[in-house]
């Protein structure tokens, strides 16, 4: 049985399901409640995925802090300057979503949800540029914060592995 497959069948053990239900649950809980209190949207889609992977697979590359901020950086920038330069269609999300997939391996920042970012940028008409890069700039950090108190102080796991 291959690595990648052999994941699916590990032994499960309800104490990790259960924290990294908690880990998730309070780290979309407390995004969600910030963008209420300040009324200001934190919390997009992507960062669903985002949750899973920092809180079920904290281990992962993909859940280091330099592939969540990164990986959202990059296709939050990549998706603004495709909707700037080509409007919101299907030729612009396409062209937006390989520019992500090629320059996140480039750049050693590989998050899968970060590219579904991309694509809500794109699809979307009339987007306030600054809004959209804070909302993913302050998201990924929250997350990325909530993570690495939460493996410290519940979990008592050592996240992250690295940085940069």
């Amino acid at each position: 049985m291959s690595t990648a497959r052999s994941i699916l069948y590990r032994k499960l053990h309800l104490n990790h399901v259960l924290l990294s239900s908690l880990g998730s649950f309070s780290a979309v809980g407390i995004i969600a409640y910030i963008s209420v209190t300040t009324g200001h949207a934190f919390l997009i889609p992507p960062f669903g995925a985002t949750c899973y992977i920092a809180f079920v697979l904290p281990d992962s590359a993909f859940a280091q802090p330099r592939n969540i901020i990164g990986g959202h950086i990059l296709a939050c920038l990549i998706g603004l300057a495709c909707l700037l330069m080509f409007g919101s269609n299907w030729w612009s999300q396409a062209i937006a979503m390989s520019a992500v997939v090629a320059i996140m391996q480039v750049t050693r920042t590989v998050h899968p949800p970060a590219a579904a970012t991309t694509i809500l940028i794109t699809l979307q008409g009339g987007v306030d540029e600054t809004g959209i890069f804070t909302t993913v700039l302050v998201g990924s950090m929250l997350i990325i914060g909530i993570a690495i108190l939460f493996n410290k102080y519940i979990v008592k796991h050592n996240y992250p592995h690295y940085w940069w």
